[in-house]
């Protein structure tokens, strides 16, 4: 049996893609300073390189998903 967290599910990003009427929803970041990094030396723009290069954001991948999400849209 696998390991899960009890309440896993999709990132931020990939709920608003989900639940949304609009194909491009406006997504303001706040103090992305202070996002602490998941591997030591990251920054957080590269964090969110895959959502904030168009070529990438056609093809974002949520790891709960674990499918692409389509994300280009997103302002």
């Amino acid at each position: 049996m696998a390991t899960a967290w009890r309440a896993a599910g999709p990132d931020k990003i990939a709920q608003l893609l989900i639940d949304s009427d609009c194909t491009s929803p406006v997504v303001v970041i706040d103090e992305i300073e202070k996002a602490s990094p998941i591997t030591p030396g990251e920054t957080p723009v590269q964090m969110l390189h895959s959502l904030l290069e168009r070529e990438n954001s056609q093809h974002f991948q949520d790891e709960f998903l674990e499918i692409p999400v389509r994300a280009e849209g997103i302002i």
